[in-house]
């Protein structure tokens, strides 16, 4: 175990330890969280703007202390891992992500928490310690948390959720009714498809901690539709598969209904008709394209059999979902 800059966030004297096996290195380090990365992955991070480069800090970030099995970075999900779609949309979404936080990590109810910024700011999605601290301070002038003595950025500061900031954590949990393990998935119901099925969607979100729904496994009395509508309103997220050009128009009327509720989609797609999308030139032209170019602003997961399917899915889960724990169970 060596000590070396952390190569995402180049803070000095952090943790390393090289695996030759596995062909990469061990990170620990105080800001981005433990990971492992390729010698490949590092070095193309200097091609990372920094925005890509802070995404990828708090996604580590957030599975190290979530518990996690440490993430590993290679050229295959570098671009997922720091994608600016994982960016939280607004800034009271930032602010809510700290004082979610600060509920988790209090011995007790009133009990302060030491927060540090050089070792917290990528919880927020913040770019430095010092945008972690004006964010602070912000929750401060909106009666959140108590006013922090601010110091040096590696000095902790003693922070406390105010009556308010309890108040607000609680009206946003109370809004947002999707705090299940339910996951409706949008993909074409065919024998080519089925293989792919239990192996693939159903494991990657049960290894997360998630279960896996499709209307057509389910018995119901409802219209198709209702059914499906259903479905997304009560799960936490939904996964869309565009495998298949004639389910597509479904799949993405079904994302845009989720989309609409504020959930998240996982778009994923099997690489070789991903590949004859891109090459379909002129089918594209008489038949309309094989997958449509408004999804291929997503970062979709591209796989190649079910395995892949599950790793890739179960990995993206746990980025930008997180596990699934129960009600008053482990984050």
């Amino acid at each position: 175990m060596g000590s070396v800059p952390c190569p995402i966030c180049q803070r000095p004297d952090q943790s390393a330890m090289r695996d030759g096996a596995r062909h990469l290195c061990w990170h620990e380090c105080l800001t981005c969280g433990e990971f492992g990365m390729t010698g490949t992955a590092q070095a193309v991070l200097g091609n990372l703007s920094s925005q890509q480069r802070a995404v990828l800090s708090a996604v580590l970030k957030e599975a190290t202390m979530r518990g996690d099995p440490p993430i590993e970075v290679s050229t295959y999900n570098l671009d997922s891992l720091s994608s600016p779609t994982r960016i939280p949309r607004t800034v009271g979404e930032r602010l809510e992500r700290i004082g979610r936080s600060l509920e988790t990590r209090q011995e007790a109810v009133g009990l302060t928490v030491n927060v540090i910024p050089m070792d917290d700011y990528p919880i927020a999605f913040a770019r430095n310690a010092a945008e972690f601290t004006n964010m602070l301070v912000l929750l401060s002038e909106m009666g959140r948390i108590e006013r922090p003595h601010l110091g040096r950025p590696t000095e902790p500061l003693s922070i406390r959720l105010t009556a308010n900031g309890v108040e607000w954590l609680d009206s946003i949990r109370l809004a947002r009714p999707t705090e299940g393990n339910l996951v409706f998935v949008g993909m074409r119901f065919s024998e080519e498809m089925r293989p792919y099925w239990e192996p693939g969607f159903y494991l990657g979100c049960k290894e997360a901690g998630y279960e896996a729904k499709r209307t057509d496994r389910h018995p119901h009395n409802e219209p198709w539709i209702d059914r499906i509508m259903a479905l997304i309103r009560e799960s936490r997220f939904m996964v869309a598969d565009l495998s298949d050009r004639a389910a597509n128009a479904g799949v993405g009327f079904e994302a845009g209904f989720a989309k609409g509720l504020g959930r998240d989609v996982i778009f994923t797609c099997m690489d070789s008709k991903w590949a004859a999308a891109e090459a379909a030139k002129e089918e594209n032209e008489r038949f309309g394209p094989l997958v449509h170019a408004n999804f291929k602003q997503f970062t979709v997961i591209r796989w190649k059999d079910a395995a892949d399917l599950k790793e890739q899915l179960r990995d993206r889960i746990l980025g930008t979902i997180g596990r699934h724990a129960p009600l008053g169970g482990a984050a």
